[in-house]
């Protein structure tokens, strides 16, 4: 399970491109070099070797997203490099994650919620007040928060 094409930088996630772009100079002059000296990859918490690699920049904030985990380097000493591994879900991070509103999606979240107000007075009106109803109006307001939701998350 080794970190094959890490050099490929353009799959490598948490970068500023300030900083890309000396990673990517670092890069083609470590190997413009000849330099053929394999890097290892070790978890830092529990020591088991995660692989070998041809380049890890060597200053914090660096992370790579590898087989549903996410590796951010800790450390490195000599031709070791240390991570600390978690566990990587997109889902998990999009759902539990702010989404500010983007240009136009305050309209739509308008829109979903006036028509849901029109739909629970026809419901106050025409339908008479027992558990039913109850559910009725929190299904309703759950109807807006996910259609809230799908604009936010996936827009």
């Amino acid at each position: 399970m080794g970190f094959s094409n890490w050099y490929c930088v353009d799959n490598i996630l948490s970068f500023s491109s300030g900083k890309m772009e000396s990673i990517k100079q670092v890069f083609h002059q470590h190997f413009n070099k000849g330099v053929d000296l394999l890097i290892k990859c070790i978890d830092y918490k529990t020591f088991e070797s995660i692989g070998e690699t041809d380049f890890v920049p060597d200053y914090g904030g660096f992370e790579i997203l590898h087989n549903d985990y996410t590796y951010s380097l800790v450390y490195t000493v000599d031709n070791i490099a240390f991570f600390e591994k978690k566990k990587f879900n997109i889902a998990i991070e999009n759902n539990f994650s702010y989404h500010p509103p983007k240009v136009g999606q305050s309209e739509k979240y308008q829109q979903i919620r006036e028509k849901a107000k029109e739909f629970a007075y026809l419901i106050d009106e025409l339908a008479p007040s027992s558990r039913e109803k109850s559910l009725a109006m929190t299904n309703l307001e759950q109807s807006v928060f996910w259609a809230n939701a799908a604009i936010a998350r996936n827009e």
